[in-house]
């Protein structure tokens, strides 16, 4: 079979006319499903987007929480304030809480039970046995 030029033009848009309904005809047996395939492959990569951000979310949540809990430990041990700690790992946490316990340890002597509350004399035997013995 040899290739012959299409003569005018109306031959030309005859030509691509036929190919392209043929085109149109043939396509796959299984194209439908094919595109509704796609169309779930793009539902489904939207769902993937969603719950990787609510995974970041919900991890982010989970590190602060353990930040927190981690910072209330050392505060409760070194007897520092929670809020004045600087450092993103225990170790620093710890050091740097030492760090503010050097500096705000008191001058003078400490009564025993009131590090925490001075003013207020924590119940021991001697001073119950003189509140008994004075009232």
């Amino acid at each position: 079979m040899t290739y012959t030029p299409p003569a005018t033009q109306q031959d030309l848009d005859r030509i691509i006319e036929e190919r392209l309904a043929r085109v149109r005809t043939q396509q796959p047996a299984d194209y439908d499903e094919i595109k509704a395939k796609a169309g779930q492959t793009e539902a489904l990569q939207a769902r993937i987007t969603e719950l990787e951000t609510t995974n970041g979310e919900l991890t982010n949540q989970m590190q602060a929480s353990q930040r927190t809990a981690l910072l209330e430990d050392i505060s409760r041990t070194k007897g520092v304030p929670a809020d004045a700690l600087r450092g993103s790992t225990r170790e620093e946490l710890e050091t740097h809480a030492d760090q503010i316990a050097a500096i705000t340890k008191p001058s003078g002597p400490v009564i025993p039970g009131q590090e925490r509350t001075p003013g207020q004399l924590g119940p021991n035997q001697t001073t119950q046995f003189l509140g008994e013995l004075f009232n």
